[in-house]
């Protein structure tokens, strides 16, 4: 099947039907004839991302989330000695995960969220558009979610906490929210090993579905 993805002029790609409409309820109700290019029977998605949508038809077939691209990422300290990150890894996590979201495929949002962990582990700290982007395509108190509060408040340092306060209107309240957040997290032992072994922070929805690790073991 031909997929023809981003705006004029857009990417092509060719992945197998039945992998399409198996993961994603958006692709697959994309197969009604209104969906596709009437010349050459193609989906066409001109709303997503297609370096992203590269990375999801790579995934599809292997089950690895192919973002990284070594000695492209560069971080810098500021005046305050705090170091920022701009990290071409997380910029294309991020276009993946808004993907994942447009698709509806928890399997590939599941995976997103262990490449996440990884990501972290070097130096245990969430890249700053984490929470923002993972609570504006997610559903309300999802397992997501409690992950990207846990994952940015067990990075922040007391004196973030203070600017991020000062910055709000009203102080204490910013406060007690990110030091009762960041208490939680730190409490929380061996908290990325424990997610890596399991599925704690995995989405499967309310029908008690498989990981994505169990349903496709043999990428594991």
């Amino acid at each position: 099947m031909s997929v023809l993805v981003g705006p004029t002029p857009c990417n092509l790609f060719h992945i197998h039907e039945s992998d399409l409409r198996s993961s994603s309820p958006t692709l697959k109700n994309a197969f009604n004839p209104c969906w596709k290019e009437s010349d050459d029977n193609a989906i066409t998605l001109p709303e997503c991302d297609r370096e992203a949508f590269g990375v999801y038809a790579k995934w599809l077939y292997n089950g690895r989330v192919g973002i990284s691209t070594p000695g492209n990422d560069i971080t810098e300290t500021n005046a305050n000695g705090e170091a920022r990150d701009h990290s071409y890894e997380w910029l294309r996590w991020e276009k993946c995960y808004i993907l994942a979201d447009y698709l509806q495929d928890s399997d590939f949002k599941n995976a997103l969220i262990d490449t996440a962990i990884e990501l972290i582990k070097p130096s245990g700290r969430a890249w700053e558009s984490l929470g923002a982007t993972i609570y504006e395509h997610s559903r309300m108190d999802s397992p997501h979610q409690r992950f990207a509060m846990h994952a940015t408040a067990s990075g922040l340092s007391m004196e973030k906490l203070e600017t991020l306060a000062k910055e709000a209107v009203c102080e204490a309240f910013v406060v007690n929210l990110f030091m009762g957040v960041a208490r939680v997290a730190r409490e929380e032992k061996d908290l990325v090993e424990k997610i890596v072994e399991g599925c704690v922070y995995h989405g499967h929805g309310g029908d008690g579905g498989e990981c994505h690790k169990v349903k496709h073991g043999w990428m594991y």
